[in-house]
């Protein structure tokens, strides 16, 4: 199990992440019943504002404690949630699964880019990972190139891997690992950090 925080807040030139509360739930919902983002997560979305408060209350309880981390993007220059990325250590405490989320408005700013490379910088420099991994939709360009805008590379496509909507889709497996962080770190350090 990796180092335990119960507070990470990470600054960079453009975006701020800091713990998800049960406080964002509304902003998130109104943003989370687009199709345009639905189209791209395994999930289908909330049903109510009342599913996505209550999913929002336990991981503001839980921020941390199970090597799991859910965080809410915001502007430094306007504060309030913009979209989510979260990240755990589901099959071993050394490789980090790590999705997302930006609400459609803030699409093509570089916001995410940005929000991906604090994560890589803490889950590699204070987390232990080794490496890192996002399984993409194939077809989502715009997420692939974030991640590739980060170091990750394309380690292959899984054929027929996930199932959403009763359809078994094709997954791109993009991956970043600590040599190739290490190699460029000063490109992912942040402007201010805060562990707790």
């Amino acid at each position: 199990m990796p180092q335990h925080y119960k507070y990470v807040m990470l600054e960079g030139e453009t975006v701020k992440l800091r713990p998800i509360l049960a406080s964002d739930a509304a902003v998130a919902y109104s943003m989370l019943v687009d199709e345009q983002i639905l189209a791209w997560l395994l999930w289908d979305g909330p049903e109510s504002e009342g599913e996505v408060f209550n999913t929002y209350s336990q991981w503001e309880k839980q921020f941390g404690a199970s090597g799991e981390y859910w965080f809410a993007l915001e502007r430094l220059d306007e504060p309030g949630l913009i979209g989510c990325i979260s990240f755990s250590f589901p099959q071993h405490e050394k490789q980090t699964d790590v999705g997302y989320w930006l609400g459609k408005p803030f699409w093509n700013r570089g916001y995410m880019t940005e929000a991906v490379r604090l994560v890589c910088y803490l889950c590699f420099e204070h987390l232990g990972s080794e490496r890192m991994y996002a399984p993409v939709f194939k077809g989502n360009v715009r997420s692939r190139r974030t991640l590739e805008k980060n170091g990750f590379i394309l380690d292959g496509t899984l054929r027929r891997h996930l199932l959403k909507r009763g359809q078994w889709l094709d997954v791109w497996f993009m991956s970043l690992i600590r040599q190739d962080w290490q190699q460029k770190k000063p490109f992912y350090q942040p402007e201010k950090e805060l562990l707790e």
